[in-house]
């Protein structure tokens, strides 16, 4: 079980450095492994685990999305996974995602009004993650609609 905590030394650390910091979720007993930087430019420590989620709907339309992706600590490097989902689409619509600016991929909506998208850290496919990092507070847009990571 994961749980949430704030390593004070760390946040006085930061603040004198004039770095944003927030407050990160790890395992219980975990010790620092040094830094990793978000799209955002906040410094986490490299074993926090960080879990956003963004739901957002089309105004008018019964369009609807939810983009959630998590980032931890695994082997001596990180892990990071991503979803993607929308529901209430016109089949046949293909809507561009972007996060934080950057173009991760399209999802091209089913017969039944829904599609999917995801990304993972690692291998060699096509669903693999581009190499950033997500924060809190990054801009997620899924066609028409967009909305902020926030913390889960």
């Amino acid at each position: 079980m994961f749980r949430q905590h704030t390593n004070i030394a760390a946040l006085v650390l930061l603040a004198s450095l004039g770095v944003a910091a927030t407050t990160v979720v790890a395992a219980p007993g975990s010790g620092p492994s040094g830094p990793a930087t978000g799209s955002g430019g906040a410094v986490t420590p490299a074993n926090a685990r960080t879990r956003l989620e963004a739901r957002m709907a089309q105004a008018g339309t019964r369009l609807s999305g939810k983009a959630a992706y998590t980032s931890e600590p695994r082997r001596g490097g990180v892990r990071q996974s991503l979803s993607v989902e929308v529901q209430g689409g016109t089949p046949g619509a293909t809507l561009t995602v972007t996060i934080a600016g950057r173009e991760i991929g399209t999802i091209v909506v089913n017969a039944l009004g829904r599609g999917k998208l995801e990304r993972r850290s690692g291998g060699n496919d096509a669903g693999q993650i581009p190499a950033m990092n997500f924060a809190a507070g990054d801009n997620v847009v899924i066609g028409p609609m967009s909305r902020a990571f926030a913390a889960r």
